[in-house]
């Protein structure tokens, strides 16, 4: 069976989520009704995610073809926003055009970590501290993180470092044009 639109994509009804919800964020008014219900957020993300996404439901070597995928995920007048924020490939090579696909996703999810072979249990272990203590609500535990734009990497050497994402201001940025907002870019 061939779908066209194989993917759920949230709609701002005002039910499920909010038409101006940049704005409730921007507000505080999130956060407040966030800390008043006595949430938590644990925030991760997996290392080259947009290789994932481009090797699933990737458009052929075309814009229609493009656009169609990306609007599996996002409204058709976001889609149309996204589009313009990125360059497009100049020639019909299908890898280039996968390529900006799984960056596009990418670029606009929240992200998970993969799973850990034998060799990375120890180092896994050391990393799933961190939300073992968030879980927990342990009082007093130092993530290591002190400022927005930093995040914590589990290196190919087996250690955890502390490194400041070099993305941030534009995925930020980025934001307003995933969620319609481009007055504030």
């Amino acid at each position: 069976m061939q779908l066209k639109r194989h993917t759920f994509r949230p709609i701002t009804d005002s039910s499920l989520i909010l038409p101006d919800i940049m704005p409730y964020h921007r507000s505080g008014a999130f956060a407040w009704a966030f800390q008043s219900r006595r949430l938590k957020l644990f925030i991760s993300e997996m290392l080259n995610e947009e290789t994932l996404y481009a090797a699933t439901n990737s458009p052929e070597g075309n814009l229609d073809s493009l656009r169609l995928q990306v609007t599996n995920r996002y409204a058709p007048g976001t889609t149309g926003r996204i589009l313009k924020h990125y360059e497009l490939p100049k020639l019909s090579q299908r890898e280039e055009w996968i390529s900006l696909y799984g960056r596009i996703i990418a670029d606009g999810q929240f992200f998970d970590h993969a799973r850990p072979t034998d060799k990375e249990r120890v180092l896994m272990e050391r990393w799933n501290c961190d939300l073992v203590a968030f879980v927990n609500n342990e009082r007093g535990h130092e993530y290591g993180t002190k400022s927005i734009n930093e995040f914590k990497v589990a290196t190919p050497e087996g250690s955890i470092e502390i490194q400041e994402d070099e993305r941030w201001l534009d995925l930020l940025q980025l934001s307003e044009v995933f969620f319609g907002d481009e007055s504030r870019s």
